[in-house]
């Protein structure tokens, strides 16, 4: 996992905006990349300026943009796939026939509110766009858009800032005030 999150920092810190996006992009598929190890370190770069031009409110908008892009994916996936699809295959993505039906019906009850508090919860917001994608098209072409991407703004921007102010008072705290102090000072051997 160690690996995995060097990686994906050295894609934020040399694709910028554009591994931000893609990278939150696939965090909303059934791609399992967490966004704490995404837009953290995007915030990160952003707060170190460290040749990237990023900034906060950069980074918020590359990570909401790619969320609700991968969930749109996602729900376009599943809309063209169709319900009998996903019933044959959807075990092997982590909706099994029960669990579908189950989706159904909260969808059918909730909309677009469902949906919208759906994508606030750990794991489910990552699979909530498969059950979406078979629900009547009006209700949810409609809807889509707006519950698919509001959720995303806010954790996107705790997440960025989190990492930013972090970062921030890391610097702060590490960084002597004068030359004379004993961090600045050479050792001389």
């Amino acid at each position: 996992m160690h690996h995995l999150i060097e990686v994906w920092f050295h894609w934020v810190l040399t694709g910028g905006y554009a591994a931000v996006f893609w990278l939150m992009a696939l965090e909303s598929t059934i791609i399992p990349i967490p966004s704490e190890v995404v837009i953290p370190p995007a915030a990160i770069v952003a707060a170190t300026q460290q040749g990237s031009g990023m900034s906060l409110v950069g980074v918020v908008i590359a990570g909401t943009l790619g969320s609700w892009f991968g969930s749109a994916i996602m729900y376009w996936v599943a809309r063209w796939l169709g319900r009998p699809a996903i019933l044959r295959w959807g075990k092997y993505v982590f909706v099994p026939p029960e669990k579908l039906a189950r989706a159904e019906v909260f969808l059918r009850r909730y909309e677009a509110g469902g949906i919208f508090f759906a994508r606030l919860l750990p794991v489910i917001r990552h699979l909530i766009s498969i059950p979406a994608g078979m629900m009547p098209a009006a209700m949810i072409l409609l809807t889509h858009s707006p519950a698919f991407s509001a959720d995303a703004k806010p954790t996107s921007t705790a997440r960025a800032r989190s990492g930013f102010f972090r970062i921030r008072t890391v610097i702060s705290v590490t960084t002597p005030n004068s030359p004379s102090d004993p961090v600045m000072t050479p050792s001389r051997s």
